[in-house]
């Protein structure tokens, strides 16, 4: 019975464990959009359109455009089923998706026929040819021949995008149509903008402790965080005008007329922190209040 017990608390710990990894490796600030068109007529998303998503004031910080297609892979005699995913190369970074051998596919490598698979497919792959995969080796998907140029690492599995790297052969984003006829974008996949995402933690770790899954320590570090990106922020758009200026010294075309382009650039929102030594009355009172403690036994 009681090694029962101790077996059940084990697996419960694994299975929450497990939780909070793939919790963590989607984020807080990854979003998904689908179109969906109306009765049999698709919406088609120009990939012009998905890359001006971030400068239309929607908090969205970086749009990777996805084509996704199923597609058989032909091995010797073997033929084995996989992914195609053609994307942008900012893909890796926000799937989170390492790279073991060689190196990820680019936006400059355009129309060229290179691959990179996840890590599952390569095994499978390797096993049906009876060696391992290699970089600069050709793989066949759908009557095209393919050079692999990478080998993902493993990859947690993506709900959010509903995609899984480890069994995807990915693209350059421009080489989709190599193996799709009519290429369209199935899903963008983008990340928020850091102060709107770490804002969003913040709120629920907030409404974490007001019913006790969540304690003090959580909230003040999700207070931090956000507090972080707002001086990362601030930092980044110092670095940038004073980077901007010095640029057009050097080349000679910093004038009253570019100086005054920059300074009108700093009048927007201010960026500030509600401290103990403001002079607002209650000012640090309603920066530290996060909610009502939970209630013991509730």
């Amino acid at each position: 019975g009681t090694a029962a017990v101790i077996a059940m608390l084990h697996v419960g710990h694994n299975a929450r464990a497990e939780a909070l990894r793939q919790f963590e490796t989607l984020g807080v600030d990854l979003v998904s959009i689908t179109p969906r068109g109306e009765g049999t007529t698709p919406t088609v998303l120009p990939p012009d359109m998905v890359r001006a998503l971030p400068s239309q004031g929607l908090g969205i910080a970086a749009v990777i455009p996805l084509i996704a297609a199923g597609g058989m892979m032909r091995v010797g005699r073997s033929v084995l089923q996989g992914n195609v995913v053609a994307a942008t190369d900012g893909l890796y970074t926000l799937a989170r998706a390492p790279i073991a051998v060689g190196r990820r596919t680019s936006d400059l490598d355009g129309f060229a026929p290179f691959a990179v698979l996840g890590a599952d497919l390569a095994q499978e792959v390797g096993a049906a040819a009876g060696t391992p995969v290699r970089v600069g080796q050709t793989v066949t998907i759908d009557d095209q021949v393919l050079t692999v140029v990478g080998i993902l690492g493993p990859a947690a599995p993506n709900p959010i995008l509903s995609l899984d790297l480890n069994r995807s052969v990915v693209l350059p984003f421009a080489a989709a149509r190599r193996l799709v006829p009519d290429p369209q974008i199935t899903t963008v996949a983008a990340r928020r903008q850091a102060i709107v995402s770490n804002r969003s933690a913040l709120e629920a770790t907030r409404s974490g402790y007001e019913v006790g899954t969540r304690n003090i320590v959580d909230v003040l570090n999700a207070e931090q965080s956000l507090y972080n990106a707002i001086a990362n922020y601030a930092e980044a758009r110092y670095d940038y005008v004073v980077n901007l200026l010095s640029l057009r010294q050097q080349a000679g075309l910093l004038d009253v007329e570019a100086i005054e382009e920059v300074n009108a650039w700093l009048t927007g929102e201010d960026i500030h922190f509600i401290l103990p030594e403001s002079n607002e009355p209650d000012a640090y009172q309603r920066a530290m209040d996060i909610g009502a403690p939970p209630t013991p036994g509730a």
